[in-house]
């Protein structure tokens, strides 16, 4: 089926479209700190929210942390935004939060000298970065050179940053709240923009949505699909 036909399904549509189909359903089960993260911002206490984090960190690795914990972390924390348990203040203490623990943990594995040089932004209108941070989170443990621009960076400015840089990908990150429509216009242009030469990625959970994926753009949906992206590359170069 088409992303779009999918992906604005709630949870009881997905699991009658899934019976539908004769499929079973698997229950996932919710670890302690995925359940705990939102009673921790309910406390209004940033210290325990920062030991508790930091206690995650430690105890899985910030590997598997990156890779396996944040994205629950963060799909748990906007639901409770959603359904009014946390408000505006608590997601922003959450993401600020999780994000130094995390470039604290990667500031002992940065390095200029990295390969392949990687440039982390998003696009205009798309506000969110946690996704971006975990793509720098696993490229740096990977052993490559990440630059992370922050959030809405205008097309030409990217552009013109992959050149100052001299990086080696160009990679947006696009959340589920990016408008559809903008998808195409904004990957087309960029790669237009961008040097021949000069990879252009496009990750996040938004992309899922894209319905044509302009000629000269990588779509990479999943953290697992970014490192399976990084290891092609490293074969291309070899090649």
């Amino acid at each position: 089926m088409r992303p779009g036909k999918i992906v604005p399904l709630d949870e009881v549509h997905l699991k009658e479209l899934i019976a539908t189909h004769g499929l079973p359903v698997v229950q996932r089960p919710i670890s302690v700190e995925m359940g705990c993260v939102v009673q921790w911002l309910q406390a209004h206490d940033p210290g325990l929210l920062k030991d508790q984090l930091h206690g995650e960190i430690v105890r899985r690795g910030l590997r598997d942390f990156i890779q396996n914990a944040m994205p629950a972390l963060n799909t748990a924390v906007g639901n409770a935004w959603v359904n009014g348990d946390i408000s505006i203040k608590d997601e922003h203490l959450y993401t600020e939060t999780v994000q130094a623990l995390v470039r604290k943990g990667l500031s002992v594995h940065t390095s200029s000298a990295g390969s392949p040089r990687i440039l982390l932004t998003t696009a205009t209108g798309e506000l969110h970065t946690l996704g971006l941070l975990m793509i720098e989170g696993l490229m740096t443990l990977e052993g490559a050179t990440c630059i992370a621009l922050g959030a809405q960076l205008p097309l030409g400015e990217i552009a013109s940053a992959s050149q100052a840089y001299q990086v080696d990908i160009v990679c947006l990150s696009f959340s589920l709240a990016f408008p559809r429509k903008k998808f195409g216009s904004v990957l087309r242009e960029l790669r237009t923009l961008c040097p021949g030469d000069i990879e252009v990625w496009a990750g996040g959970a938004g992309v899922a949505r894209i319905e044509k994926v302009p000629r000269g753009v990588s779509v990479i949906p999943t953290l697992g699909g970014a490192l399976e992206a990084l290891k092609s590359y490293h074969r291309r170069q070899l090649a």
